[in-house]
């Protein structure tokens, strides 16, 4: 079942990124994304991805920081046990390369729920 799941969100993130690409208002783009943002989150949500599948969770990170930085660094920074075993390196890096922006309040905030 979850492989069913990836595939077909991997095929509405291809779409997502090619209506992203092309002259389509912003509206039907907007209402897409929701969509998927939607099916992942009932898709995924209930499988708890840990570190196991930190390829996974970072091949569609992009697409909610980019929507909402402030809540997509919760991804990486929850304070739950399956968050918490995520490799921190990686995300590191993984933010250094994509959303340079973040790294340093992503470096704060892990701080803070790494420490306590």
């Amino acid at each position: 079942m979850q492989s069913v799941n990836i595939s077909f969100l991997s095929r509405f993130h291809t779409q997502l990124d090619t209506m992203y690409n092309s002259t389509l208002s912003f509206v039907y783009f907007c209402v897409f994304t929701f969509i998927y943002l939607l099916l992942c989150y009932l898709f995924f949500s209930p499988l708890n991805l840990g570190k196991d599948h930190i390829n996974l969770i970072l091949d569609f990170a992009g697409w909610v920081l980019d929507a909402n930085p402030e809540e997509g660094l919760k991804i990486f920074t929850e304070d739950i046990a399956e968050v918490e075993q995520l490799p921190r390196p990686k995300v590191l890096d993984y933010l250094l390369r994509t959303h340079k922006d973040l790294v340093i309040p992503y470096l704060v905030m892990a701080d803070s729920v790494y420490l306590s």
